[in-house]
């Protein structure tokens, strides 16, 4: 019974991950020029379709027995406040918009022991398929695509996002399948290796997207000074070459020169007027916050009170309300200090790095596929943690016994 209802989340991943493509064609076909006759929706409901069943087969899981409690009581303590915010906002539009951007905060628990190593690996083949796709959109949107986002180092349209919507998504999503493709290969044969890593690499590098730069510098350099015995001296020098990359960063990423910089600073700024704003619990705000309503409102009168943030952290804050964003910020510093000073995986340490940080400039939990990536990436780390603690519970039990 467990094996098959594992076998019908693994399905639907699959089918998530196959349909990034088609999800994809109407922003590709429109970037170059070709006007498809099918709306938008035809290419996005299947994925959120797909998304909301993984959620209700996934709740299935806090069913079985041996269901972590802790987990239990997260689920049930988030599935409490998202009731209470939903129910709040008059907009049950926007209101609809803010349960898809929380669905990923309940997938990842709740696909706890349902994510194998040997399923990442499936997963890693399709990707390959996947990214190759993509990078050939990149390549016919350089020579085809109006150069609107600015040109690269070839004088051609730069900050390609192939079947993505923005350069900085087709970016993250690179830098992530390095990372997916590095701790979970693949391919045995090493030239297939290589050149998958250079895919990746290669499409980082069409995105022009600093996000996507910036996480791939993490995933490469990260491992290699964490090894070193030098690892102090890598990781000092790496503060200095960083600020030269971040001097050069506009020229590098083809925009206009400091946009960057202000990029940066618009976010900080929405984010602290959102801290002024901000109620104990949100009350009429839950799904404000979000890409989908921002988008819906551009059509729709009744979504005009949606804005953009462009960061999950102020996203928890608008729609979650300060209390729960300040539980949040406790949950992440908790984890930063198990992650790093007791549970030791390299893996988790540069994931969980990679997530935080694109956490700062995405809405990761709402932009599709890189949603889809950290769930069941961090399904497996999570459900890794859960087993080193209970194993360590049971060792400090049986140790007195032993010595008696």
């Amino acid at each position: 019974m467990k094996q098959s209802h594992n076998q019908v989340s693994n399905i639907i991943i699959t089918l998530l991950v196959a349909l990034i493509p088609i999800s994809g064609a109407y922003e590709f076909l429109a970037s170059i020029g070709i006007n498809p006759s099918f709306s938008i929706t035809f290419f996005k409901v299947p994925r959120e379709i797909l998304m909301f069943l993984l959620f209700i087969v996934s709740l299935m899981n806090i069913l079985k027995p041996n269901f972590s409690n802790i987990l239990t009581l997260y689920v049930l303590i988030l599935l409490g406040i998202t009731s209470v915010c939903f129910l709040s906002n008059d907009a049950s539009e926007v209101a609809v918009f803010g349960v898809r951007w929380a669905l990923p905060f309940f997938l990842m628990p709740l696909l706890n022991n349902q994510i194998s190593n040997e399923f990442l690996i499936k997963i890693a083949k399709l990707l390959f398929v996947v990214l190759l796709l993509n990078v050939i959109c990149q390549m016919f949107q350089m020579f085809l695509m109006p150069a609107y986002r600015g040109v690269n180092l070839f004088g051609l349209s730069g900050r390609l996002g192939g079947f993505f919507a923005l350069p900085s998504i087709a970016g993250a999503f690179s830098a992530i399948v390095l990372f997916f493709i590095s701790y979970f290969p693949p391919f045995k044969t090493k030239w297939k290796m290589v050149f998958y890593k250079g895919l990746a690499i290669f499409g980082v590098f069409l995105s022009m997207s600093s996000t996507g730069m910036g996480l791939i510098l993490i995933v490469i350099g990260l491992p290699i000074a964490m090894r070193s015995k030098f690892s102090f001296l890598i990781i000092v020098a790496s503060f200095f070459l960083s600020a030269i990359a971040l001097s050069s960063l506009d020229s590098l990423t083809g925009r206009a020169e400091g946009s960057s910089e202000a990029s940066f600073s618009t976010r900080i700024d929405i984010f602290l007027a959102q801290v002024n704003n901000s109620e104990i619990v949100s009350i009429g705000n839950f799904g404000n916050a979000t890409n989908g309503a921002v988008g819906s409102g551009r059509r729709s009168e009744a979504m005009t009170q949606a804005f953009v943030v462009d960061s999950l952290y102020t996203t928890v804050l608008v729609n979650y309300g300060l209390l729960p964003f300040l539980i949040f910020m406790v949950l992440l510093l908790l984890s930063a200090v198990y992650i790093f000073f007791i549970y030791q995986d390299i893996r988790l340490k540069i994931f969980f790095i990679v997530v935080v940080l694109s956490s700062a400039s995405l809405i990761t939990t709402e932009i599709y596929p890189v949603n889809l990536l950290i769930v069941i990436l961090g399904a497996y780390f999570l459900n890794g943690c859960i087993n080193h603690h209970n194993i360590k519970i049971i060792s400090t039990n049986i140790l007195p016994i032993d010595n008696n």
